[in-house]
């Protein structure tokens, strides 16, 4: 297990000792495993307290300051899984639609009967069990606890910095892959579960990527269905990985042309780089996240605009930060959503100061009239400012 039992206890006494103030009298972090990938919002606050992964069923991380952290899953299955991964953890399972009386057995177990807890995670609990929680537990308070768990999660110990890099190198693995392979008179689903193999190889545990190809692509393409088309002699070829290797995320957006590149198609590309890296340059402790981004809105990506000329073209989003989820909450605050008003999402982002230990992933993407222009690097900040934890070749990567 990459992260030690002593700092998965270390991060759940934290948790409690931050909702001491909420005079609750007990904690309960609902997930329901990494099922729902990109989107889904609750899996990383119950691996970073205990790296347990339910995949596909829910799951109740108890915790009291009274008793040792209790686990609830949803199948006896999962309790024998949790019992040999997440050590130190006292584990009972009660079918998924029948949660909340777990829950409830669990609470009354304390000495005194809980009135108050803190809970996070509900909004990916399924329907069905959620009933059933509402039920068993009408008379209790809730109180929402996203936001203190979210604060601890900014700042990554060395141990899960590692993890972090070590999802880099396979994300670099998976874009050498795609590299070697021959592309041309192939589906394109067919080049993704190949290096979709790779992947699982070398221990992901969840791959979702895009890929689109084109003169121009058109957008991320992710699923079998739309994932047919066949790559030909001077397309444009743009890969996006996101993946889950021991509980944490790694991500990163490359390039590609089927024999060489247009010289415009270069210009754009080394344009896009140039803003990328003089973006990272400015990603120091204590400079406020919000400033940089919103000076990349207002000037310094026009070189990339200059490049790409006249005519539509769209943009994904500029970044996010990272860790056990795909986009951490909070500190991902600052970065625009793609599609939405950019002076909405300027205007509602919360201030976010950069510290050494954060990660983000920063992938400038232009979908324009005739070529697509990308970059995408995990970054890690150390005290000298960000540092790129991906390391494969940000140029246009020509294919057979």
């Amino acid at each position: 297990m990459p992260i030690a039992p002593d700092e998965f206890e270390q991060r759940r006494t934290r948790l409690l000792d931050a909702c001491k103030d909420l005079q609750v009298e007990a904690l309960v972090i609902f997930a329901n495993g990494s099922c729902f990938g990109l989107s889904g919002r609750s899996q990383g606050n119950m691996a970073f307290l205990c790296g347990w992964n339910s995949f596909d069923s829910p799951s109740a991380l108890i915790l009291r300051a009274d008793k040792p952290p209790h686990l609830l899953v949803s199948h006896h299955r999962m309790k024998m899984m949790a019992l040999e991964i997440a050590p130190g953890l006292q584990v009972d399972w009660i079918d998924q639609d029948s949660l909340g009386v777990g829950l409830r057995r669990i609470l009354d177990q304390s000495e005194h009967s809980s009135s108050r807890i803190g809970t996070c995670g509900w909004e990916d609990v399924i329907a069905k069990t959620w009933k059933n929680i509402e039920a068993e537990l009408g008379n209790i308070e809730q109180v929402d606890i996203s936001s203190r768990i979210a604060r601890l999660r900014v700042v990554k110990s060395p141990a899960q910095l590692q993890m972090q890099r070590e999802a880099a190198r396979l994300c670099d693995g998976m874009f050498e892959t795609l590299a070697k392979s021959t592309v041309t008179g192939r589906l394109t689903s067919a080049v993704k579960a190949e290096i979709e193999c790779y992947a699982k190889q070398q221990g992901a545990e969840f791959v979702q990527h895009w890929l689109s190809v084109g003169s121009p692509p058109d957008y991320p393409r992710y699923f079998p269905h739309e994932n047919r088309q066949v790559p030909k002699h001077g397309d444009m070829l743009v890969y996006g990985i996101q993946i889950l290797l021991d509980g944490v995320w790694g991500h990163a957006v490359r390039c590609y042309s089927v024999g060489p590149a247009q010289e415009k198609q270069k210009k754009v590309q080394d344009a896009v780089i140039d803003f990328s890296r003089r973006f990272r340059a400015r990603m120091k402790p204590g400079v406020k996240l919000n400033e940089i981004v919103q000076d990349s809105f207002r000037g310094m990506m026009d070189p990339v605009h200059q490049a790409i000329g006249p005519g539509k073209f769209e943009m994904l989003r500029l970044g996010h930060a990272m860790g056990y989820s795909y986009t951490e909450p909070e500190v991902s605050d600052p970065f625009p959503r793609s599609y939405y008003d950019l002076g909405q999402e300027l205007a509602r982002a919360r201030e976010v100061t950069l510290e050494a230990g954060m990660v983000f992933q920063i992938h400038p993407v232009f979908f324009y009239g005739d070529g697509v222009a990308g970059t995408g690097n995990m970054l890690e900040i150390q005290h000298d400012g960000a540092h790129a934890m991906t390391k494969f070749p940000e140029a246009i990567f020509e294919l057979n």
